[in-house]
Order: structure tokens, then C-alpha cells, then sequence
């Protein structure tokens, strides 16, 4: 099921393998959407001012990156955002997060004739055996059109489960678990098992295309997949 979460902050403030579109790369020319603010004759000041307010809050969780504050140019967003997600396996919990990105003008082409509003652009799984109902997380959207989130899972084995994940505007996607990388292209659902001795096991899979509102019950399908079982035995 979906659970309450304290520590989830979305910097909106506007509001898988999802199909067969390629990451494009420009090579020897300026990418489309370039993220250029150093003209400060057009920074949004209201934008700015009301993120000052957020500083003292945002500096006082301890997310795996620290979360500046930083002026950017008017910018509209369909938005972007962090859903706390669980399951059980065997009776072991597995509690992760699924982050998503709002429908717009610089994504429009890769929903094709789908009505989704929204598509689920990275799951990150993680067997816990703490009691932690936070496992804070923050979204941001201050880089349109590219989207960041990061965030941290909490267990006794292996300690913290800290990850940083990047959906950019040319539809390339990465992630960052502990320090081991991951392409998304190569499966946006990512399962993390610490074992007793401290060390981690990792695996990734496709996503087939959904939104924010499908993922409870596509996670709470995954507790009786056999792959899935098996791993986090």
C-alpha cells in the first residue's frame, strides 16, 4: 500500500522500459532545452524568494546531496513527485520509491495514444528489517526539463540505502544506489537486497509505461513473483 510520509518534499511548486525511444546525444552542437540562468535579468525573484523560505527546512535533512537554492528563469511544469511504496515477500518487507514525472510539452511524444498523465520514470526496491516509515525523499523540478529526486533507506544490515536518480530531457535516465550506477534504459525497476554480512545485491529489470496512480498495485503484484522471491530470499 501507499504509506503517509513526512519527508517528502516536492520543489514543483507548479503543479518499465517506457516504450522504444532511444536517448538521443548531441554531439558537437548545443542539446535542445539547454539549462543556461546566468542572465539574471530574467530570473523568476518570486520563485527565488519563496524557495529562501525552504532553506533552513532543506538544510536540515540529511539527504545524500545537499539541496541548494539557486535562482532559475519562469518555467512551467506538469509536475514531478516521490511516492513511498511497500510490499511483502515472504513476510520480509521490501518498502521502496517510485518517481514520476508529470505529462508535458518536453515528454509529450513518448506517451504516444496512451491517457496517462503522468509516467513512473524509476522504482528502487530495498528489503528493510527497520521500523523507519520515513525513508525521506526529495523531487525536484528547478532543472526543467530534466528532473532529479534522491533519497534514503534505512536498515541494520547494510545501513543506509541512499540513491539519486535523473530523468533528462533527451529521455536518457540514470540512477545512483550506494555508488553503483545504473542506466535505466536497461530496466527502470531496480531491487536492492542487503545480505547479513553487510554487502548489497542488486537487480534490475524493465518497466512496462504507468503512472503514480497504477504503482501500488503493480508493487503489491511483485510480492509473489518468483524472480523476486527468489532474490530477496
Amino acid at each position: 500500500m501507499v504509506r503517509p510520509v513526512r519527508w517528502v518534499l516536492v520543489l514543483c511548486l507548479g503543479a518499465g522500459a517506457l516504450g522504444p525511444v532511444e536517448a538521443q546525444h548531441h554531439q558537437g552542437s548545443e542539446p535542445p532545452n539547454a539549462y543556461r540562468q546566468d542572465d539574471s535579468t530574467r530570473w523568476d525573484r518570486a520563485m527565488l524568494a519563496n524557495d529562501l523560505q525552504y532553506k533552513g527546512l532543506l538544510g536540515s535533512l540529511d539527504f545524500p546531496l545537499a539541496v541548494g537554492v539557486w535562482p532559475v528563469e519562469p518555467y512551467e511544469t506538469p509536475g514531478n513527485g516521490s511516492t513511498l511504496v511497500e510490499c511483502f515477500v515472504e513476510g520480509q518487507r521490501v518498502v521502496g520509491r517510485a518517481l514520476h514525472v508529470g505529462r508535458g510539452p518536453h515528454n509529450e511524444a513518448a506517451f504516444g495514444n496512451s491517457d496517462l498523465q503522468d509516467e513512473v520514470v524509476a522504482v528502487i526496491l530495498v528489503a528493510t528489517d527497520t521500523p523507519d516509515d520515513e525513508h525521506r525523499s526529495i523531487a525536484i523540478s528547478r532543472n526543467h526539463p530534466n528532473y532529479l529526486a534522491e533519497g534514503r533507506f534505512t536498515t541494520t544490515t547494510a545501513g543506509n540505502i541512499d540513491w539519486i536518480t535523473m530523468h533528462l530531457a533527451d529521455r536518457s535516465a540514470y540512477a545512483i544506489v550506494n555508488m553503483r550506477f545504473f542506466d535505466l534504459h536497461a530496466g527502470r525497476l531496480i531491487l536492492v537486497a542487503p545480505r547479513p554480512d553487510g554487502t548489497l545485491r542488486f537487480l534490475q529489470r524493465e518497466l512496462s509505461m504507468l503512472s503514480h496512480t497504477q504503482v501500488e498495485a503493480f508493487v503489491a503484484g511483485l510480492s509473489e513473483a518468483p524472480e523476486l522471491v527468489s532474490f530477496f530470499r
